[in-house]
């Protein structure tokens, strides 16, 4: 649950972004493990703080 965070005012300001959170996130795996993104959407006129 953390991807979407990527995407708050804050993490935005700390410069975090899919391009270099993804590389960070494989990096650190172990070896056989697995990075799964769940994706899900909001209605199309729903604010981007929808949880």
């Amino acid at each position: 649950m953390f991807y979407h965070d990527l995407y708050t005012a804050l993490m935005q300001a700390r410069g975090a972004t899919a391009a270099n959170f993804n590389p960070a996130v494989y990096q650190r795996l172990k070896r056989g493990g697995a990075d799964v993104i769940v994706d899900r959407a909001a209605a199309t006129e729903a604010d981007i703080n929808v949880v």
